[in-house]
């Protein structure tokens, strides 16, 4: 079997275990879509919810949604570091895109929270025409 061969068959399987990856992450993860959230925030819903912000901290300083914490992705390396927030509620995890909520919900689910991802983050947001943020 030539390089090339072998090549193309590591990158197929590389490429397949990185979608297998994502569609069991998406798959054991509850989504809020943008306009569900939007909603939520104009009938005061989102006040049954913790918030919490797993961008970088510059992000999070740029602009934030009113009453989120900041967790950034990297600094939620176990369980412990989640201590300070209130698991009697239920969670909303957000980015910019959707992306690292995603991988950080699988974070908090391991650590026993009812937990939720903003499908497209802020961007999903600011594209309803969603512009409540902290700045």
């Amino acid at each position: 079997m030539s390089l090339q061969i072998v090549l193309i068959i590591l990158s197929i399987i590389v490429v397949l275990f990185y979608v297998l990856k994502r569609v069991i992450i998406e798959k054991n993860v509850k989504k809020i879509r943008a306009g569900e959230f939007i909603e939520m925030s104009k009938n005061g819903e989102i006040n049954k919810y913790t918030l919490v912000d797993v961008r970088t901290k510059r992000e999070y300083q740029t602009e934030h949604l009113p009453g989120s914490t900041l967790k950034t992705l990297q600094t939620i390396s176990s369980t412990s570091d989640l201590d300070n927030i209130d698991k009697s509620k239920p969670v909303i995890l957000y980015c910019q895109s959707g992306a690292r909520s995603m991988l950080a919900a699988q974070k908090f689910k391991k650590a026993g929270f009812d937990t939720s991802s903003l499908s497209g983050g802020v961007n999903a947001l600011r594209t309803m025409g969603f512009n409540d943020f902290v700045k």
